[in-house]
């Protein structure tokens, strides 16, 4: 089985007015609106699909600041034992997680208000990811406001069992430095058992073997 992890970050000066906020894993069976997911926010959930699977991102800025904004944005993921990160793309033949385009939006389709709001933060329309692409902004924020993200990614066969996988905001100026997470943000986990898929095969091995007792038996009384 595989873990993932949406780790809190450290501070980063530069960016010390932007904060990472609360964060939910979803299912891609939906849109902004009506996708349904597929835990609380801020935890782990089991996933036995190399599918579609979608996370959305809180963004605040809270600083009296000047607003920041629209920068490229990414997302970057790394195992456990990895020193460096790596960057979603859309390349599978290396990657453990890509970006995986769904039915259900258009890359860069608003996003809305769909998490734990930061009272008093007003709320910016942000964006829905599924694709790669270097464009990919978040909206201004003024202070005190905050907007949600969220990516549409898929493990692919290079993705490792068995493991820890830490995911992060990343700006395209500064690549791969971590937003400032907020206090009540953890660190979650999330469990990938891909062999899980196979049960059902099993379970309908067995049914039928039972089923073939069962005739037998019958058989065997009616000889009798």
């Amino acid at each position: 089985m595989v873990v993932l992890l949406l780790l809190a970050g450290t501070s980063v000066p530069a960016f010390s007015f932007a904060r990472q906020g609360d964060w939910r894993w979803r299912n891609d069976d939906g849109t902004d609106v009506t996708a349904t997911w597929k835990a609380d926010e801020n935890t782990p959930f089991t996933l036995t699909h190399r599918d579609n699977i979608r996370l959305r991102v809180a963004m605040a800025n809270n600083s009296d600041n000047l607003g920041f904004g629209p920068n490229p944005i990414g997302l970057g993921y790394r195992y456990t034992g990895q020193a460096s990160w790596s960057e979603v793309t859309d390349d599978s033949s290396s990657n453990h997680f890509v970006f995986s385009e769904s039915p259900h939006f258009i890359n860069q389709a608003a996003s809305t208000e769909q998490l734990q709001a930061f009272p008093p933060y007003s709320f910016i329309e942000g964006f829905l990811f599924d694709t790669y692409d270097s464009a990919n902004n978040y909206p201004e924020l003024s202070p005190e406001t905050l907007t949600e993200l969220e990516f549409s990614i898929r493990a692919t066969p290079q993705a490792l069992d068995n493991t820890e996988y830490e995911f992060r905001l990343y700006t395209d100026s500064e690549p791969y430095v971590y937003m400032d997470i907020l206090e009540e943000s953890q660190p979650v986990m999330l469990t990938t058992a891909f062999d899980v898929a196979q049960v059902p095969l099993s379970l309908w091995g067995l049914i039928f073997a039972g089923l073939l007792i069962i005739a037998g038996s019958v058989l065997i009384v009616r000889r009798f």
